[in-house]
């Protein structure tokens, strides 16, 4: 099954750190095969805390997202993500690809 790491970017704190973090982490994903997916244009907020961000990042399977995510070349960019910015971070799993379902692939 798919799974997606979702991502709820409650703030962001450090420019500088969360450039350092996009340019780690599309290597990455790169390598590890993952597909970013922009949430934000088809996702309207109705409650909770503000958020500046919604967005994913797509794998073909449950392991290969925590490979990827607990990998020691993606959490060099975590680092950076967490001195730049307040975020929330999920791993989901789904019978579907949301790549192939048109629309909010990226």
């Amino acid at each position: 099954m798919r799974a997606l790491v979702v991502y709820l970017v409650l703030g962001i704190t450090d420019e500088s750190a969360m450039a350092r973090y996009r340019t780690l982490s599309t290597e990455s994903l790169r390598k590890a095969g993952g597909h970013m997916v922009d949430l934000a244009p088809y996702a309207t907020q109705i409650d909770g805390l503000p958020t500046q961000w919604l967005g994913a990042v797509e794998f073909e399977s449950e392991h290969a997202a925590r490979d990827w995510y607990f990998g020691s070349e993606y959490q060099e960019a975590v680092k950076a993500r967490k001195q730049g910015s307040e975020q929330l971070v999920f791993l989901t799993v789904l019978p579907f690809s949301l790549r192939a379902s048109g629309g909010a692939a990226g």
